[in-house]
């Protein structure tokens, strides 16, 4: 074997963190339908928070499910936040007495849409307990009776549950993977309940909160210009003393996180620059170089060597790290296979792009409305 067969082989050690912490994501974590706490003696009031901006397509869904939660006292707050299609008129349909709604017409100077719409929320909450949610997260009838037992068997006061993410679109689960990939290896949640760690978690699709500990924290008004407000949430959490934990729940709830390529582009073109970039071009350009050369690693070492090793080499990672992330999509692990070539690909025109758009415009624009780069940044209280 030539020098050059040597250096192609060893190219998809690059490879080895996303086979690594999707491993430590499964090992560690453990999954809530395996728990079995027992029942209170009384259930506690649980206040369900959803922020709506322009939900017309999810809205109705997401609330029969809400309302279809086998709870024996639930309340949901669900918060019309300036949409201007037809979530207005769908939230208005439902006359369940557990319903409250709440519409905002004007969006305050200094705060993002989202973070707003859940401070004014949880002002209208009478619940101990406080779930945040997204409007298309679909539940298991029991998810919030099993997960208000854990959380007075354990004495938490906050608990992030990661649901099973999936899209009908191989090109939109692909980044969806490639993703999650990036999530594990940035936050780690395992060592979330670990007070000595600095970790923390949060999830849009379920924060629960002990509202008299919430209290105890700087409130929404911190993270008003946080655009990773769920993972902020419980950085807030654990750095005012509460108690976090993290579980999957990969068969409790679920969401079509992005149902085509191009919403996933326009989803995730905010957490590229902001996130990732930090509203740097400089580090946006390095973010999306390195993706490029992560998802042309089996290219190089297929075609770039005579040597059957890379080939082998690269099946062996790309087939061992999807049967790591299945249980959460739970779609073909061949599909996840690709998406090492396919998901790289896309975050690095995703990140270029996001980070051209961001720097030219000076700003991020989300749901409609553009946030400028300065005050974003000032308001970062996630660094990934």
């Amino acid at each position: 074997m030539h020098i050059w067969d040597i250096i192609i082989t060893c190219i998809p050690v690059l490879w080895i963190p996303f086979v690594w912490y999707t491993r430590e994501l499964r090992k560690k974590s453990t999954d809530i339908s395996n728990q079995n706490p027992p029942h209170p003696t009384r259930w506690p009031m649980v206040s369900i928070v959803v922020a709506a901006c322009n939900e017309e397509k999810t809205i109705q869904e997401g609330l029969n499910s809400l309302l279809s939660i086998d709870y024996p006292n639930l309340e949901i707050i669900v918060v019309n936040d300036r949409s201007t299609d037809n979530t207005k008129n769908i939230i208005e349909q439902f006359t369940d007495k557990r319903l409250k709604k709440v519409h905002i017409d004007t969006l305050p100077s200094g705060w993002l849409g989202k973070v707003h719409a859940l401070h004014k929320g949880i002002q209208h909450t009478t619940g101990e307990w406080v779930l945040f949610t997204d409007a298309d997260i679909h539940f298991s009838n029991a998810s919030v009776q099993k997960t208000i037992a854990v959380c007075l068997e354990k004495n938490l006061d906050h608990l992030t549950l990661l649901p099973r993410m999936y899209s009908d679109s191989i090109w939109a689960q692909s980044c969806i993977s490639i993703t999650l990939c990036f999530i594990a290896i940035s936050q780690k949640p395992w060592h979330v309940s670990n007070p000595e760690r600095e970790e923390a978690i949060g999830a849009g699709a379920f924060n629960l909160v002990r509202k008299e500990a919430f209290l105890k924290t700087n409130g929404f008004e911190w993270l008003k210009m946080e655009v990773a407000d769920d993972i902020g949430l419980g950085l807030m959490m654990k750095q005012s003393g509460g108690k976090s934990h993290f579980y999957t729940a990969y068969e409790d709830i679920r969401v079509e996180w992005y149902p085509s390529l191009s919403s996933a582009v326009r989803g995730l073109e905010k957490n590229a620059y902001s996130q990732i970039a930090r509203f740097s071009l400089l580090r946006g350009l390095l973010f999306s170089g390195a993706a490029a050369i992560l998802g042309l690693v089996p290219l190089i070492s297929i075609f770039g060597s005579y040597s059957p090793w890379p080939t082998i080499a690269c099946v062996i990672f790309a087939v061992y790290t999807a049967h790591q992330i299945y249980p959460i999509s739970k779609i073909s692990k061949i599909t996840l296979s690709l998406s090492f070539v396919i998901g790289n690909l896309l975050l690095c025109y995703i990140g270029l792009r996001s980070t051209i758009l961001g720097t030219l415009r000076g700003g991020v624009i989300w749901r409609g409305t553009v946030y400028p780069n300065a005050e974003l940044k000032k308001g970062m209280r996630v660094l990934f």
